[in-house]
């Protein structure tokens, strides 16, 4: 009986994995955008920047140069000492639709990202917002046109890739694999009618949407970006649209470069989710979670009836199953998006996320975040 326990406990997760496989991310993994015009509204871009004059040097270029008639690009200096505002005065000369927005000390008495970035939306000329980072780049000229192609009157919330550079090390993978997942979990739920956030790397949405929704958001103490909790509150199943083709993809730079940097900025980003709707933390919670116990009892099964040789091949049926349906979906995924050198080692990583990551996140029950910028 300790036996079948066992079995039917390992069977109960698996379940519940194949449920999130097969009716939430295959959604994503089988879906295919049907091709929309162009459109050719106004387009404001906005990215904040902090003593990031390097990478405005770098990347800013890309932004100012995209193939669409009618754009702006805002800066928000946000108390820069590092010649940022030299440099942005500098490229106003070439490229006369970049408008800066410095903010002075004068002026708030903390100013954090999240103050920056409605700063900068309060001062975009046009009703449509597109907002990136500063150390991103878009990964064609025509990133502006793709994402805001789907703006129609119900629909008005894109939600896009955003990808990191591919470098050598373990650590690149493991950031490059954890956005991707992310990406498959913001992007699927959507598509089922169940949006619950997007990533400020790659995002567009009104202005009047965000200037009257966003009050709530600035009362929360997060310590990172807030525009989870922004998409969490207004996204619906009619007005939210999903962009992945290659032309609209953001390539981030890497900016943790060790990983104990990397897990800390992990347990500051864990803060946000609990003011998800209580119906998205549910998801979240229950797909994790029966990922994590289904390698437990996994693993449990096989030390505890190692004797038992007759459930060797069912127990060994069940993860076949479930590594084979992991194996399709995201595959095809990664295909999608451009990621297929992840492809390999989508066994690995998910071990490491599912068991090995919930471990060593334990600390952040006991965490107290610093503020963020």
């Amino acid at each position: 009986m300790f036996d079948l326990i066992i079995v039917l406990i390992l069977c109960f997760f698996l379940l519940i994995q194949l449920v999130f496989y097969w009716f939430v991310f295959a959604r994503f993994a089988f879906y295919h955008c049907k091709p929309k015009p162009y459109i050719s509204d106004g387009v404001s871009v906005i990215l904040c920047t902090k003593n990031e004059v390097h990478l405005l040097k770098r990347f800013l270029k890309s932004l100012l140069e995209q193939d669409y008639p009618n754009y702006e690009v805002i800066v928000v200096n946000d108390n820069s000492d590092d010649g940022t505002d030299s440099l942005l005065k500098e490229y106003q000369i070439k490229y006369p639709h970049l408008r800066p927005v410095t903010i002075s000390t004068n002026q708030v008495r903390v100013m954090e990202k999240k103050m920056a970035l409605a700063v900068g939306i309060k001062s975009a000329k046009h009703e449509i917002v597109l907002i990136t980072d500063v150390d991103s780049v878009p990964k064609s000229p025509f990133w502006i046109r793709e994402m805001v192609k789907h703006y129609a009157p119900e629909t008005y919330i894109v939600l896009g890739y955003g990808a990191f550079e591919p470098k050598k090390g373990l650590l690149n993978k493991l950031i490059r694999y954890d956005g991707l997942h992310t990406a498959i979990q913001y992007f699927s739920h959507a598509l089922i009618g169940y949006p619950f956030r997007g990533v400020s790397r790659n995002l567009s949405f009104p202005k009047s949407l965000f200037l009257s929704n966003y009050n709530y958001v600035l009362s929360y103490n997060t310590y990172v970006s807030d525009d989870d909790l922004f998409v969490n509150q207004i996204a619906t199943k009619r007005n939210t649209a999903v962009e992945f083709s290659p032309d609209a993809h953001i390539v981030s730079q890497q900016r943790q470069h060790s990983f104990p940097d990397w897990l800390i900025y992990k347990q500051q980003s864990k803060h946000t989710g609990k003011y998800y709707k209580f119906q998205n933390r549910f998801s979240m919670f229950l797909y994790a979670a029966s990922g994590f116990m289904f390698y437990a009892s996994l693993i449990a099964a096989l030390v505890l009836l190692r004797q038992h040789t007759e459930y060797f091949y069912l127990i060994a049926a069940m993860f076949g199953i479930r590594l084979l349906s992991q194996w399709i979906v995201f595959g095809k995924i990664t295909t999608k998006l451009e990621e297929k050198s992840l492809k390999a080692f989508i066994p690995f990583m998910d071990v490491f996320f599912m068991l090995f990551m919930p471990l060593l996140q334990i600390n952040t029950l006991f965490y107290t975040p610093k503020k963020w910028k």
